[in-house]
């Protein structure tokens, strides 16, 4: 296993150490009685990555377009962390890398999956959200 802070996560030189991801999916899920949480998974459905701390997602995502989805670029990688958490997403030509990390900002879990899978994810993720009911008050 190897731990990475952010300036070692999108140095060109250490891509090679990151997995590819077969069948790549973004899935909504009740976490608990009241919230909807979001995941990513391969194939297998495995988790791949998740946002712990984001909760409600389909009622932010029913706003959403492509446009708004998590995605920077290597001199800015869309940056989340929060309460030991953290997750850097961007892409570099046709692939798109996702690390996260588990407390003390060194990122362990590294993978990147193809852009086009990624932008198809997601815009499968926001019609489910869409269609998803509005809460009632």
């Amino acid at each position: 296993m190897f731990e990475l802070s952010i300036e070692e996560v999108v140095a060109e030189s250490n891509l090679e150490l990151f997995t590819r991801v077969d069948g790549f999916k973004i899935e909504l899920f009740q976490r608990n009685s009241s919230s909807t949480a979001l995941r990513f998974t391969d194939d297998q459905g495995q988790e791949i990555a998740s946002f712990p701390w984001w909760d409600d997602v389909d009622q932010d995502l029913r706003r959403w377009t492509v446009e708004n989805v998590p995605l920077g670029n290597i001199l800015q990688p869309y940056t989340d962390l929060d309460q030991g958490w953290g997750i850097l997403i961007w892409r570099q030509a046709d692939r798109v890398y996702i690390a996260e990390c588990n407390g003390e900002k060194l990122f362990h879990s590294l993978h990147w999956v193809a852009a086009d899978e990624y932008t198809n994810a997601w815009t499968d993720a926001l019609a489910q959200a869409r269609r998803t009911p509005e809460p009632t008050a």
